[in-house]
């Protein structure tokens, strides 16, 4: 092997030994709105079965997770929502409308990419959130033997109006403070969902929900390091849930995961008006 080739076989190695040094300086920061990965809760609907055929629900719930690169801010909520459902034999509907309070920590010391975060305008700390909302969906249900059923695959959508100091703050921040910073106030998600609802002889429901779905807005994203490199995100999310309802309330957990983004749920929903039997 000649002295060039030596030589050249050495820079290499070196550079695949230092890259990951040299990358991870490059802290990232991802400020999203704070529905992202949280805003779609489970909405009760009576099984196909049931006498009852529309119902009307009150509901509440807590969110608890961490929004930003690893996770390093912390975020906290709680909605309290109504909707009405609807069973149209195979396919069943809902719609409602919710609010939401919350807070969002944000974590100066871990993940700014911009050498200039000394500006006041970068310091961490806790900000206020709150928002109006509406959602609504739709499954295709499909029997499962004379008890139970398989909501095959359904549509789900969200808009928040968000209000609040940290919307002041990422509409303040420019561009080079991170590599992906949601101005707009107005947050919209779409997703597909599958669901499987389980009658036991005593009367009480169990279900497991999957659902995975995506914001239909684009931030830009950035990257302050070697690769310059810049380009688009549209927050995407995937939730799992797990409801129990016995009579007219259904407790529910929820765990969800999406861009920069994690959090865990638990709420109650309750069915205004009588008793549901089951044909």
């Amino acid at each position: 092997m000649s002295e060039v080739d030596m030589k050249t076989r050495t820079a290499a190695i070196y550079f695949l030994l230092v890259l990951p040094i040299l990358t991870s300086c490059f802290r990232q920061a991802y400020f999203l709105s704070p529905f992202n990965a949280t805003t779609n809760y489970y909405h009760g609907i009576p099984m196909s079965k049931d006498s009852v055929k529309s119902a009307t629900y009150i509901s509440g719930a807590v969110s608890v997770g961490g929004a930003n690169e690893y996770f390093h801010d912390e975020v906290f909520s709680f909605n309290g929502y109504f909707h009405r459902s609807h069973n149209f034999n195979k396919l069943q509907a809902w719609y409602g409308a919710n609010l939401s309070i919350g807070s969002y920590h944000l974590d100066s010391d871990s993940y700014y990419s911009n050498p200039n975060y000394t500006n006041p305008i970068y310091r961490g700390g806790t900000k206020f959130f709150g928002g109006l909302g509406v959602s609504g969906g739709m499954n295709v249900v499909m029997p499962m033997g004379t008890r139970h059923e398989w909501r095959v695959i359904g549509m789900e959508s969200t808009l928040q109006n968000e209000y609040g100091s940290y919307l002041d703050f990422r509409k303040k921040l420019p561009d080079s403070a991170a590599n992906a910073i949601t101005r707009s106030k107005i947050f919209v998600t779409a997703g597909l969902t599958t669901e499987f609802v389980f009658r036991r002889r005593s009367g009480t429901t169990i279900g497991y929900k999957l659902a995975i779905g995506s914001s239909l807005q684009q931030t830009n994203r950035y990257y302050f390091d070697y690769s310059n490199y810049r380009g688009s995100i549209n927050p995407m999310y995937i939730s799992n849930t797990l409801q129990i309802t016995r009579k007219s309330v259904t407790g529910f957990g929820q765990v969800n995961f999406g861009d920069y983004a994690a959090n865990f749920q638990m709420g109650v929903t309750y069915r205004l008006g009588g008793r549901k039997t089951f044909n």
